[in-house]
This record gives C-alpha cells, structure tokens and sequence, in this order.
C-alpha cells in the first residue's frame, strides 16, 4: 500500500482501518474472520469490523452476504473498492492543485509592501491597502517598500509542478 493511501485512509477513517484496508488490498475478497487471522492480534474482531464499517459507509470497501450453509448464519465477504479510492485520493490533490494555482495567480497579479515586520501585528499588504495607509504601516509607523515575491511564485510552481507530477504518479500506480 502506497503512503498516500495510508494517508489518506487514517483521515477519512483513522488509523486503525490502515491495517485493515492493507490486508484488503492483498485479497480479492476476504472475510472478516480471514483479516483478523492476518492480523495476528493486533486488533479484535469487534474493531476490524468497526473499521470494515467505516470504509464502507464512505464506499471505499464493500461485502457481499452469503449464507453458511452448515451454521446457517451470514458470512460477509469484503473487497477494497480500488475505483473509488482512486478517485477520492485524485479529487483531493486536485483541489490543492486548484487552490496552489488561485494562489500563484494572485501572487503573480499583485503587489506586496511591508515595514519589515519590526513589530508584533506588522503584516504585508497588497497595493491597495497600503497605498490606503499611504505605505505607512498602521501598526508601527514605519515606511513600507515593495516585497519581491519571486521566491514564493517560483517556490508555488515548483509545488504544482510536483503536485502534477504526483498525481500522473497516483494515477500509474492504482490502475495496477
């Protein structure tokens, strides 16, 4: 199981369920019972199930419901949902990706000015309000100058370009 499915798993569902989703991922399908055999007894059956629940109402795991016919009992047959997975981990790095680039646009299209921070509460400004306090900061009376915001804009780039690049990555690896 790749980091960014442990990453993503332990946020959506919590730690436990990593455990849990990683030996689904080795199985077609498995039953529960089969889980808490792979597992050793790092969890009970009662927290793999709370676990196999939780992925479920978030589609991410599914089961199918066959009856033992020696117990007469149901026995559920669970399979990681590696479509849906997929999905989710794409969808949120693309919604990072759309915030880094709204960032960059903003940092490209604007100026910044500031006093150099000489007290606590001094913050940079963007051209219209500092012009508003004619360059002067409010909260220290010093005169402000422009920030050269070249590093954040190349630092921005670089994130999406490695963000992108993570993404054509996650895509490779989970069509496996």
């Amino acid at each position: 199981m790749t980091k960014t499915i442990e990453e993503l798993i332990a946020i959506l569902v919590g730690e436990e369920a990593v455990e849990v989703a990683k030996i689904l991922l080795k199985h077609k399908e498995i039953i529960d019972e089969q889980i808490i055999e792979e597992l050793g007894e790092q969890m009970t059956i009662k927290d793999v199930r709370r676990s196999l629940y939780k992925l479920n109402n978030l589609s991410l795991a599914r089961y199918r419901r066959i009856r033992d016919q020696d117990t007469g009992y149901f026995v559920y047959w669970w399979r990681l949902q590696r479509k849906r997975l997929k999905d989710m981990i794409i969808q949120r790095r693309r919604k990072i990706l759309n915030v880094l680039k709204q960032r960059l646009q903003f940092e490209k299209e604007n100026l910044y000015y500031t006093c150099g921070f000489n007290k606590e509460g001094c913050q940079p400004m963007d051209f219209e309000l500092a012009f508003e306090h004619d360059f002067i900061c409010p909260v220290c009376g010093k005169e402000m100058d422009q920030v050269d915001n070249e590093d954040t804009i190349e630092a921005l780039e670089e994130k999406i370009h490695l963000l992108e690049a993570k993404i054509d990555a996650d895509l490779q690896i989970l069509d496996e």
